[in-house]
């Protein structure tokens, strides 16, 4: 697979102009909404799909790895209604739904599941047999539905660093597996992560080469990948993220660390916004977030965006204190995030920093503008 960079658009020189320069916004602020019920038992890294009604579905997680739940947005209850044959316990994207319905487990999990796949019909309440083996282990790689609903790609390979610049797509009508040959990924990141907007995806995770950057675009039309201006400077990921696609923006939750053998470069109790068209982001402090200032997620929780709702509802996960790094607290949490005061009111301007100053001023929204390693709160 050949892969380009793309030129920068006057909007992306424009953005990252001497040093580091984000698009702000004022009067914005989000909040953390918790569901009237947490989940049946701590757990993270379970894969939610929604079924494009009223219910997002669970499937597996590191404590409950062949649990099916049943989430209902509308009356908040929860409810389980199955079990898978074989664990599941990938996180964001372990699972999809097609154009009919049924939701497929891919992947497997790392305890009993590895390059399985498995299907459950939620009318049915019934979970398939293993429908088939995939090639090889993608316990670290990323999935990404294309557009119609029954195809998957499959980018990155194991958590063992095997097949990490592989592409494998998954057909969920004809339920097979099929090693896209010809095509090699220039970039091997581990625990990648990825969603779709439009015909592109953005993929995110941790480059093996320091010299590559955290992030490259696919076209999903032709399968090519290409990079991001060579001047793109993107905060180090140290953690899994996740990573969700509201059709404009692509936003990180969690990625990033307060631990000082491995600080990141930005805060850690709120989301990440990332603009695409011009390589721009910025954080955004989320109020009432599940942790504070001074823990952050070493397992994110699942997240899922929910379109018509114009929210992002997440689901357990994992949190460290930065004083206690070798020890965790596994979470219950059922919450969501409505985007809707991120919706653009006026156009958004830039602003310069100078490399030794940082600029609270005005910002009383939780909206910052992050300079190296200085942070600006409430």
């Amino acid at each position: 697979m050949t892969s380009k960079s793309i030129p920068p658009s006057h909007a992306a020189l424009t953005a990252l102009l001497v040093l580091w320069k984000f698009q702000v916004s004022t009067c914005q602020v989000l909040r953390a909404e918790y569901a009237k019920i947490p989940l049946p038992s701590p757990d993270f890294g379970k894969s939610p799909v929604f079924d494009g009604d009223e219910s997002i579905y669970l499937l597996g997680g590191v404590g409950a790895w062949r649990r099916i739940l049943r989430f209902n947005i509308s009356t908040e209850t929860i409810e389980q209604v199955g079990e898978l044959l074989y664990g599941n316990d990938l996180g964001q994207n372990g699972a999809a739904i097609n154009s009919n319905g049924k939701i497929f487990s891919i992947g497997g999990g790392l305890i009993d599941g590895i390059g399985r796949v498995q299907s459950f019909d939620p009318s049915q309440d019934i979970v398939s047999k293993n429908l088939s083996n995939l090639p090889y282990d993608i316990s670290a790689g990323s999935r990404i539905p294309l557009e119609g609903g029954d195809q998957v790609l499959i980018v990155g390979g194991s958590l063992a660093g095997f097949n990490l610049d592989k592409v494998l797509m998954y057909d969920m009508i004809k339920e097979s597996a099929t090693v896209l040959n010809n095509k090699t990924l220039p970039i091997s990141m581990v625990n990648c992560k990825a969603a779709r907007l439009g015909n592109k995806a953005f993929v995110f995770g941790y480059p093996q080469s320091v010299t590559n950057p955290p992030a490259y675009i696919l076209d999903l039309d032709t399968l090519e990948v290409q990079l991001p201006p060579e001047d793109f400077i993107f905060p180090r990921l140290v953690d899994e993220p996740q990573v969700i696609s509201n059709g404009y923006n692509y936003f990180l939750l969690g990625g990033w660390s307060n631990e000082s053998d491995h600080q990141s470069d930005v805060p850690t109790d709120g989301i990440v916004r990332f603009d695409p068209e011009d390589f721009s982001w910025n954080f955004i402090k989320v109020e009432n977030f599940p942790i504070q200032s001074y823990e952050h997620f070493w397992r994110p929780p699942s997240s899922i965006y929910i379109e018509k709702l114009n929210r992002i509802y997440s689901f357990g996960g994992m949190s460290r204190n930065f004083s206690s790094p070798n020890s965790g607290m596994v979470r219950d949490d059922i919450w969501y995030i409505d985007l809707s005061p991120l919706m653009p009111t006026e156009a958004p301007s830039t602003t310069t920093q100078r490399p030794d100053a940082f600029s609270c001023f005005n910002r009383p929204d939780g909206n910052y503008q992050i300079l190296r390693s200085d942070y600006c709160y409430n």
